[in-house]
């Protein structure tokens, strides 16, 4: 069976999950499959609020539910709980963000019930 860890994202974790590194500052978690990275989530800084972000890759996909990644996802609602600037994200259609609490404003975007008014 793989081995998933989970833990601070560094930033050669942000290269090795996406082609170029984002603009915005960023906190966040990244999941390990063996010990390659092969999921991040987190909150990236725009001037008036933090907007959740997450990718999952495929070697992923089948440990969703373990233990691990569920203690990941945990941590990072701690984060979102925490924040004193509203959070917002954009869906993917998946039905995670109705899953963890976020509510649909407008379109696909959702925000974090108790960071808005």
């Amino acid at each position: 069976m793989a081995e998933i860890t989970w833990g601070t994202a560094s930033a050669a974790d942000v290269d090795a999950l996406y082609a170029g590194r984002p603009r915005e500052t960023v906190r966040a978690l990244v999941i390990r499959v063996d010990g390659v990275p092969a999921g991040i989530i987190g909150l990236a800084q725009e001037p008036d609020r933090l907007r959740a972000f997450s990718e999952v890759r495929e070697a992923l996909c089948p440990h969703l539910r373990r233990m691990p990644v569920l203690r990941a996802i945990k941590a990072f609602m701690t984060w979102v709980n925490q924040s004193r600037v509203p959070v917002y994200a954009v869906s993917e259609g998946t039905g995670l963000l109705e899953r963890l609490g976020f509510v649909q404003f407008k379109g696909e975007e959702y925000r974090w019930p108790s960071s808005y008014p």
